[in-house]
């Protein structure tokens, strides 16, 4: 691990026997924080609570869970385009898996960020926008938690669409970089302790030590989303050359493996010369998708 990593491991230590504070701010102003491994949060009312993995509470986010009518507005420092479909709030989403190859590294590094995401968004009540977004990430550039000019694995909650960024640690000895082409598999699901809540863990199955995010919500999930988010890209080089293709990409709910049809959303389109995506396989069994850059 290199010492950046070491350093920040000691800052999470520190703050899982304190309250959480902001490690950092995202382009717009937006409070970043980190939580050790083994954290988990719990919707409480309006409020989510971060807990630490003895139980401690770090944080509380408060009144943050509330309905809306409105549309779903996205930060302003952030490009996106995603693929996306609506669940059923009858249906508890159960799992939600997909594979990917880790791309080469952008020709220039220009303090961009770019992150391909896997995520389940969930929202308050019976509203249709969401509040809060659970993702696994594969990040190129450094915000204020890791990263540099090369690729690296995290999970995070973002709250939607103004609030902060909660980053999940990685095990003391693990080092979230990872190289071109190596194949990355996310999931999150849904794990039914019995209790009123809809709780799920979106995580890195098969790299050990990699971080899990474990949030527990007051309502089911209200859809999943693939895509990629950028953050200060300037010109062409600033993305990795070629495509990276989703496949295998699988949704299962309680009843069974859904008939259903992916949207796409977001800035790019073949014409226009930037990044876009398409769907190649629809539906919920081994869809697949490619972000083209």
């Amino acid at each position: 691990m290199f010492p950046f990593f070491h350093a920040l491991t000691a800052v999470f230590l520190a703050q899982s026997a304190l309250a959480l504070v902001p490690i950092g701010r995202t382009a717009s102003g937006r409070p970043m924080y980190v939580a050790p491994n083994g954290s988990r949060g719990v919707q409480v009312g309006n409020d989510l609570q971060l807990l630490a993995p003895n139980g401690t509470l770090l944080h509380t986010f408060t009144n943050v869970a509330k309905r809306s009518s409105s549309t779903l507005e996205r930060r302003g420092d952030v490009n996106f385009i995603e693929a996306s479909t609506p669940l059923t709030r009858t249906d508890t989403l159960q799992a939600f898996n997909t594979s990917f190859v880790v791309p080469p590294v952008p020709a220039t590094f220009d303090s961009q960020l770019l992150y391909l995401n896997a995520a389940v968004l969930v929202s308050a009540g019976d509203s249709d926008v969401p509040f809060a977004e659970v993702r696994a990430v594969l990040q190129y550039g450094a915000n204020a938690v890791q990263g540099g000019s090369y690729w690296s694995i995290g999970t995070q909650l973002e709250l939607i669409p103004d609030g902060g960024i909660v980053a999940i640690s990685p095990s003391r000895d693990f080092d979230p970089l990872v190289q071109p082409g190596t194949e990355i598999v996310t999931s999150s699901t849904f794990n039914d302790v019995g209790d009123r809540f809809f709780r799920y863990l979106t995580q890195f199955p098969f790299i050990p030590g990699s971080p899990v995010l474990d949030f527990s919500f007051n309502s089911p999930a209200l859809s999943v989303a693939i895509g990629l988010e950028t953050v200060g890209v300037v010109k062409d080089g600033d993305y990795p050359a070629g495509s990276v293709n989703f496949k295998q990409t699988n949704l299962t709910l309680e009843s069974g493996a859904p008939e259903m049809t992916w949207n796409v959303s977001g800035a790019g389109t073949p014409a226009s010369g930037g990044p876009y995506l398409t769907v190649d396989v629809d539906g919920s069994t081994n869809a697949e998708f490619t972000v083209h850059f």
